[in-house]
């Protein structure tokens, strides 16, 4: 490995078009400048070898991660454009084997690692002992909380006093900006972003019926976290995915149960669940909107999708899924489609008999009157799209028509002060 990163990161050539006719290549001998186009792709290659090492350390027990959840997902390492976070057990050993494994890829990349612009941080740790373990590294020492690439970290964010600094920033701006000099769209999309005054709610209405189509705060924030939401159903390989399921469950709370448990509760995700739930008192039933397409049955779960009514199956039938023997099978696992018919093969911890027999036979019906589409995959689809494709766009109109009458929204927002007065006048 160690000879493709250096090669790749020490013969680069560029060539330059002509007429549209490349000239012959060149090598960089100085190398690239930010906002190179080529910066990117090299950035790629550097920490993909990183990633690779790290990896290869931690299946070796040479560097231990930190195990999160039920399931255990092994998290060692989180990359961003700019900077990289390695998560580990706190002791001597896993920080001296961490260093020789970026000694071996400076040595493998050419590239050297900045101790000095590192920092060490230790959860439940003594601060005599990060000190000295950063003394030791050649770095920084840190505590919580501190702020990471412009985020909070460690803080309370339910508190309104921790969004001090965010609101700080926002004010600067907008107590710096001169409405004079900025054009009437500029004007129209900046009263958007300040959420506007009461009397003139008739501006966040679509052009057809005489508004600006701004649309309201409120419908695009409930917008956005509905998209988180979407997300954790379309990105079940994702890294967050798996660590919320190993935290929260297969479901990640996102079930009328799953928000009681998640009351009282501290945390982003546990903040963007009731998201859903909040858009429904708008009179929107988003928390059902979403269900599953079944193709060949072996991406959804058979008793906790939705795949067979709003429901997911363990809900509507709760003796049936107690007597399974498996609950984790997939809908390819339980049935299959010949014929046009469902054909079905149990794994019942015992018969079912009684109630559990009864309901046995409504799942029954309940299969035979649903019709498979000739999918080749299992495909998630949003009931209130026609394409069956979430977006905010589609979901902020659909609040928003639900809560704005006759040009005014039905729970009023409070002008903001920081609107300049030409741009209210202007209005």
């Amino acid at each position: 490995m160690e000879k493709w990163i250096y090669a790749c990161l020490k013969s680069s050539t560029i060539s330059v078009l002509i007429n549209g006719s490349p000239t012959s290549e060149f090598s960089i001998k100085r190398g690239v400048r930010q906002g190179d186009p080529l910066s990117p792709f090299l950035f790629i290659i550097a920490t993909e070898g990183l990633n690779l090492i790290t990896k290869k350390a931690t299946s070796e027990s040479l560097f231990k991660g930190v195990s999160i959840g039920r399931n255990n997902v092994m998290v060692s390492n989180l990359q961003y454009p700019d900077d990289t976070i390695f998560l580990g057990d706190w002791c001597r050993q896993n920080v001296y084997n961490l260093v020789k494994l970026l000694t071996c890829f400076e040595k493998v990349s050419g590239l050297r690692i900045n101790y000095h612009k590192s920092v060490i941080f230790g959860l439940g740790v003594p601060a005599n002992e990060i000190e000295l373990m950063a003394n030791r590294v050649g770095c920084k020492s840190g505590e919580f909380p501190c702020t990471y690439l412009g985020i909070p970290i460690g803080r309370n964010m339910n508190c309104v006093e921790n969004w001090n600094p965010v609101v700080d920033k926002f004010n600067a701006k907008l107590g710096n900006w001169k409405a004079k000099t900025v054009s009437v769209g500029g004007r129209a999309g900046r009263v958007g972003v300040t959420n506007l005054f009461r009397s003139n709610g008739w501006t966040l209405l679509p052009y057809g019926k005489g508004g600006l189509n701004i649309g309201s705060l409120r419908a695009k924030n409930h917008a956005l976290l509905g998209k988180w939401i979407w997300r954790f159903k379309m990105e079940q390989n994702s890294l967050w995915v798996k660590i919320i399921k190993s935290v929260h469950g297969y479901n990640g709370l996102l079930s009328p149960l799953g928000l009681n448990k998640s009351k009282g509760k501290s945390g982003v995700w546990t903040n963007i669940v009731p998201a859903g739930f909040d858009i429904k008192s708008t009179g929107i039933s988003f928390g059902n909107s979403f269900f599953k397409q079944i193709g060949n049955g072996a991406d959804s779960s058979f008793w906790e999708d939705p795949w067979l009514g709003d429901q997911p199956l363990k809900v509507r039938f709760g003796r049936l899924f107690c007597l399974e023997v498996e609950q984790q099978a997939v809908v390819g696992e339980r049935v299959s489609w010949e014929n046009g018919r469902w054909h079905a093969n149990w794994k019942w911890v015992r018969d079912p008999f009684g109630h559990a027999s009864g309901e046995l036979q409504n799942l029954i019906s309940l299969l035979n009157s649903y019709e498979k589409r000739n999918l080749e995959k299992d495909a998630w689809q949003w009931r209130l799209a026609s394409n069956g494709i979430f977006t905010t766009k589609k979901l902020s109109r659909i609040i928003d028509d639900h809560t704005i009458i006759d040009g005014r929204l039905r729970q009023e927002t409070i002008r903001n002060p920081l609107v300049p007065l030409k741009v209210e006048i202007f209005m």
